[in-house]
């Protein structure tokens, strides 16, 4: 009896450390953010874009990095500092079949060679001549008829055949402006349907109310903290770097004067250098997509829109 009763013993406790662990595994998925970096830069309007973003969780214990530069596209993830998966983009393999250049280049480079015919009279090798357009022309088939006597031979279209082709098509064009009709028709019947079901039904209006206020609390928990960096612009038409930067203006709630932006109304001019620093709580985006998922409002205003009867719900 006492032997069972400390397997029994033996086997809760392991079953509590293995909870306790799980447990725990959980909490540091949820509470603990993940924290990115993304760099992007640009030296001019002909140079390529370099791309950074590196994401890391626990002080570094798992860590993902992303890189794109005018060498290839990169990609790493690594546990405890050791890579567990690296992909690299195909520029980075160019070396194996060479550049489009290259390639024309060896191209060139091989030997040509021409085709040749064997004559019985020598028995030497002598390059054919290409068929030229008089002998293409006067070339005749075994009966001794020329191409142009076989087109005279070939039957010509009644008028019946003519009149069948030009119902043909007529019909074709009937059925293809139908269809075009009953496509707008359709098109119509859906803007009025979706029109009445988003403002004549006041569910689906607190529905969308949701569904937004649910998105923005997401955008907000997983955009940048911080925003570091500068941008040239330029254009040869003054205009556009003025429509430039009345979008810029608009946005400013969101960079303030952590963005550094530098007009030039009279070069052609396209420069950046920007990094961006936030994080990611798991717990938060896996709330809203709950919220999301579980509202019975929101699945109503799914169905309604994908057509679905929503009767009793």
């Amino acid at each position: 009896m006492g032997i069972f009763l400390s397997i029994l013993k033996i086997t809760g406790l392991t079953i509590l450390v293995l909870l306790a662990v799980i447990l725990i595994l959980i909490c540091l998925v949820l509470f603990v953010p993940i924290r990115y970096r993304i760099n992007s830069d640009k030296g001019g309007i002909d140079l390529p874009v370099h791309f950074t973003a590196r994401a890391r969780w626990l002080l570094g214990i798992v860590s993902a990095v992303f890189d794109h530069n005018e060498n290839g596209t990169s990609m790493s993830l690594r546990i405890f500092h050791i890579p567990l998966r690296r992909k690299k983009g195909k520029k980075e393999n160019k070396h194996l079949f060479g550049s489009k250049k290259d390639r024309k280049e060896t191209k060139a480079e091989e030997p040509s060679f021409s085709i040749y015919s064997y004559d019985e009279e020598d028995d030497d090798l002598k390059e054919d001549k290409p068929y030229t357009a008089k002998e293409t022309s006067d070339h005749k088939d075994p009966e001794g008829c020329t191409e142009e006597d076989v087109d005279n031979k070939k039957p010509r279209k009644s008028l019946l055949d003519i009149a069948g082709a030009v119902y043909e098509r007529i019909t074709g064009i009937a059925d293809r402006v139908s269809s075009l009709l009953k496509g707008a028709g359709d098109a119509f019947e859906n803007i009025e349907y979706y029109h009445t079901a988003l403002f004549n039904d006041a569910r689906n209006r607190e529905a969308v109310r949701y569904i937004y206020d649910r998105i923005k609390r997401l955008i907000k928990s997983i955009a940048p903290r911080k925003i570091r960096g500068r941008l040239d612009y330029g254009s040869e038409d003054p205009a556009d770097t003025g429509r430039v930067l009345a979008i810029a203006s608009v946005l400013y709630p969101l960079y303030k004067k952590n963005l550094s932006i530098n007009p030039d109304f009279e070069n052609r001019i396209l420069a950046y250098d920007i990094k961006l620093r936030g994080r990611i709580y798991l717990n938060v985006v896996g709330v809203v997509l709950l919220q999301l998922y579980f509202n019975k409002k929101v699945r109503r205003f799914k169905n309604i829109m994908k057509k679905e009867n929503v009767n009793g719900r």
